[in-house]
């Protein structure tokens, strides 16, 4: 026996990789609900389709707890007020966020909600870091949150399950035995014992997202009619799923996302709240947004964004915009190719928003 058949610090040959066999798998796969109509008739009935099986593969979701949203405290900045707030979305799970009022809301106005992707969680949407301190420099979401207010939209950003004060912080000094490895990250205990419950992350996200909904359609000062969403990274798949899953969404901006399953979460490594059982076997990223047609849709991309490589965002827009066309929507759909890497762009989002909200 050669000495080197012992040796397993190195590959060997291909076929003993497990991703190997997956990506040549995922290569081959064409989703079997992808879209395909050519009226608006049967791109309807496609989207009922498209709609229980991307249910189904999102896991179960709990059950909805009575909407009760208690006001923790309220700050003033310059042109609008920030309200603390926290609400239960099922039985024993709360949900910190906040709300920003422009100062001249008159009736009901016009509402966003914002999901944020990886990071300190929602606090930098806002235009703070982790510990509550304006931020020292730039981040990749630039306070979008901020700028939403800013543009007259009152807004609602929600810290999203496993970020910010949402980490599970009495888990590990309960439970967190062994020591953490270097690379871990908050989302991947979560999300593998949400799989074993027949959870799934990404549902789990969207669940609390139409929470969100729930409580911006509840406000006096809201119009229920003219909701809209926008989300980076996570929080754009965080937009996007909800956005195909819930018309109360009027106008979607999904920033830093919008892909093909085999470009970004499959060929690279991401978070495992990125991933949902047989998913891909269904549906590809572009099916999920031409569920969101007819309604208004931005789709932002940096040309140098290595998690979501902008050539294979065009391909996925050539598909998306297939869809607007049968309902003869076209110019419900716009996109943004800007200089920059996985960042948020906004410089279409704002009047994007004004003319569909």
């Amino acid at each position: 026996m050669r000495s080197e058949i012992l040796r397993a610090d190195r590959a060997a040959r291909r076929e003993y990789e497990p991703m190997s066999m997956l990506l040549a798998e995922a290569k081959a796969t064409r989703p079997g609900l992808a879209f395909d109509a050519r009226t608006p008739a049967q791109a309807r009935a496609w989207r009922r389709r498209a709609v229980a099986a991307f249910r189904k593969a999102l896991g179960r979701a709990p059950e909805a707890a009575p909407l009760r949203p208690r006001l923790l405290g309220k700050k003033k900045a310059q042109g609008y007020e920030i309200e603390a707030w926290e609400v239960e979305t099922a039985r024993g799970l709360m949900c910190p966020y906040f709300l920003l009022v422009p100062d001249r809301v008159k009736g009901c106005a016009p509402a966003i909600l914002c999901a944020h992707g990886h990071g300190a969680g929602v606090n930098p949407l806002l235009g703070y870091d982790r510990d509550g301190r304006r931020l020292a420099k730039k981040e990749y979401q630039k306070e979008f949150a901020a700028q939403a207010v800013r543009a007259g939209f009152v807004t609602l950003a929600h810290e999203q399950l496993a970020f910010g004060r949402r980490v599970d912080f009495h888990w590990r000094a309960e439970y967190g035995k062994p020591k953490e490895p270097p690379e871990y990250s908050a989302c991947i205990q979560p999300s593998m014992v949400m799989l074993q419950l027949g959870y799934t992350m990404s549902g789990m996200r969207v669940f609390e997202a139409q929470r969100m909904l729930d409580v911006l359609s509840a406000r006096r000062d809201v119009d229920p009619r003219r909701i809209g969403m926008v989300g980076i990274s996570g929080g754009g798949l965080t937009t996007l799923y909800t956005s195909a899953l819930d018309t109360r969404v009027k106008a979607a901006c999904v920033s830093g996302y919008a892909n093909r399953f085999f470009d970004c979460i499959l060929s690279l490594h991401h978070c495992p709240d990125n991933y949902v059982p047989g998913l891909a076997k269904a549906l590809d990223i572009p099916d999920i947004a031409a569920m969101v047609a007819p309604r208004g849709l931005l789709i932002e991309a940096g040309s140098r964004d290595e998690w979501f490589p902008v050539a294979a965002v065009r391909k996925a827009v050539k598909t998306i915009r297939q869809a607007y066309e049968v309902y003869g929507a076209l110019k419900e759909i716009e996109v943004d190719y800007f200089d920059g890497e996985h960042q948020f762009s906004g410089r279409k989002t704002w009047a994007f928003f004004r003319r569909h909200l």
